[in-house]
């Protein structure tokens, strides 16, 4: 068995909308043993004292449905943008804070990747010898799609050429974004940071692809002038 419900304080001119459908839950626990599921509420509760609209508004005899029918009615209440109502999401979809500019939605974003560092990502994992082969082996005589082949032969690193502009020399899309355009060694405002292979030497200020060598010629060895 599942139920809506609403409860309310219509003195202070709060309400939330909510469903229940745990295993043998019943509509008669409504407020005698369940609370709801509502951090905020509780805290409402602990202020204000209990509500005064205490109502079953739906039974069903399907979970699925009671959860439906639950997010239809908050979206159509818009309980996000209504400050009388307590729920703070719908399904997961949580209330955005602050203007809702692009700038703010895109550091929003980057914020809460740089907080899932390490946690519930997979940045930095290698799979396993034996994941390896069991994914060979599942793809193993799966033929290609006409598409997929097509899509593979027009990528843009094998098909397009590059002219750079600071050194005139063309080449293909690879390696002329590594080692020319905004990395051109002819550019004035050369990017180095793009790639971490990339070192400059700190007296003279020569720029070159990583290596032993670098580090036996620059650096405090280096004998070139500045």
């Amino acid at each position: 068995m599942a139920y809506t419900y609403q409860i309310g304080w219509t003195q202070h001119n709060k309400f939330y909308y909510g469903g229940r459908w745990a295993k043998d839950c019943s509509p008669e626990d409504l407020w005698t043993s369940y609370f709801t599921s509502s951090k905020h509420v509780k805290a409402f509760r602990e202020e204000h004292g209990e509500p005064d609209i205490i109502q079953v508004r739906t039974i069903f005899s399907d979970a699925d449905e009671c959860k439906l029918h639950e997010l239809k009615v908050l979206k159509r209440l818009n309980v996000l943008n209504n400050d009388k109502w307590l729920n703070k999401n719908i399904n997961g979809m949580f209330l955005p804070t602050g203007p809702q500019t692009a700038e703010h939605t895109a550091n929003r974003v980057a914020s809460f990747k740089r907080s899932m560092q390490g946690r519930g990502t997979r940045t930095g994992m290698t799979h396993t010898p034996e994941s390896k082969a069991k994914m060979s082996l599942a793809l193993a005589g799966v033929p290609k799609s006409t598409e997929h082949i097509a899509n593979m032969r027009n990528r843009p690193q094998d098909t397009t050429t590059l002219t750079c502009p600071h050194c005139d020399k063309t080449g293909d899309y690879k390696n002329m974004n590594r080692w020319h355009m905004d990395r051109c060694k002819h550019n004035p405002n050369r990017l180095t940071d793009k790639d971490p292979k990339l070192v400059t030497c700190t007296k003279c200020g020569h720029t070159a692809k990583q290596s032993p060598n670098f580090y036996k010629y620059h650096n405090e060895h280096c004998k070139l002038p500045p």
